[in-house]
């Protein structure tokens, strides 16, 4: 299964600091693949690494400057677990962002969920509404306070 030309298509990625992508998955007829690009068929479950632009990677380093992780068909579906479960809550609760380009970015997220959401549950044959995580979070008698997350929500 593991040969010789994957191992030597994992060290390209490795020590190649221009080599940002390497994916890794099973194709029914030629077994594994692990390839410096996005394969041009859907596959039913990829691995992937990203690393962070020309950044060198060692032992130290890795968690650092490599996002990794597996995605499975259907790919919307995991796109929102992905945002949902580990993204998102992550972006809200960082409170340092300034105010104007939180507002901004998450109304853009806001937007995006929106759609994914939509998209998602047409596919389905269902309507669902998007409830952003921020909403869930804060308790009404203080949501209301924050004429800039109203705003946002109201948006949407």
């Amino acid at each position: 299964m593991w040969t010789e030309e994957h191992e030597a298509t994992m060290d390209l990625f490795l020590k190649d600091v221009t080599k940002q992508l390497l994916v890794a998955y099973m194709e029914d007829v030629a077994g594994l693949k692990v390839e410096l690009a996005m394969p041009s068929q859907e596959q039913r479950q990829l691995t992937y690494f990203i690393r962070q632009p020309n950044a060198e990677i060692t032992e130290e380093t890795f968690h650092k400057v490599v996002q990794f992780g597996t995605v499975r068909k259907p790919y919307i579906d995991s796109l929102m677990r992905l945002l949902n479960a580990i993204y998102l809550p992550r972006l809200f609760r960082k409170a340092s962002w300034p105010e104007s380009i939180k507002n901004e970015f998450f109304s853009e997220i806001y937007h995006f969920m929106t759609s994914l959401t939509d998209t998602r549950s047409k596919m389905r044959g269902r309507t669902v509404l998007y409830i952003p995580i921020e909403a869930l979070a804060i308790k009404p008698e203080v949501a209301v306070k924050d004429k800039a997350l109203v705003q946002r929500l109201e948006s949407e």
